[in-house]
C-alpha cells in the first residue's frame, strides 16, 4: 500500500490562508478534507492522483460552495489510495 505523510498547517492561526505540507512515498490518489469542529466536512483540498514526492495544499478558509466559513478550529485528515493516513492537523482560522 502507499504511504505518506502529513505535514503541520502553517501559518497557523490562518487568515486569510494556511499551507498543509505533504508527501507521497510513490504515485497515489491523494485526499485531504477540512471538517469542522462538529464533524463535518467542509471543503475537499485535494483530490487527485498526484506524483511521489513533497506537495502542499493551500486553504483560504472556505467551504466547497466558496463561503467563508467562521472562526474557529478546523481538522484536515488525508486518505492515500482510500485509506486514511493515521493522525489529523488542526488549523486555527482567525477572520
Amino acid at each position: 500500500p502507499s504511504a505518506g505523510v502529513l505535514g503541520r498547517a502553517w501559518p497557523n492561526p490562518f487568515r486569510p490562508s494556511t499551507i498543509i505540507p505533504f508527501r507521497l512515498d510513490e504515485e497515489a490518489d491523494a485526499r485531504i478534507d477540512i471538517w469542522d469542529v462538529s464533524g463535518r466536512r467542509v471543503r475537499q483540498l485535494v483530490g487527485a492522483r498526484m506524483p511521489a514526492g513533497d506537495h502542499q495544499a493551500v486553504w483560504d478558509g472556505r467551504d466547497d460552495t466558496g463561503r467563508k466559513l467562521s472562526n474557529g478550529t478546523y481538522f484536515y485528515r488525508m486518505a492515500i489510495d482510500g485509506r486514511r493516513v493515521p493522525g489529523a492537523g488542526k488549523a486555527l482560522l482567525i477572520r
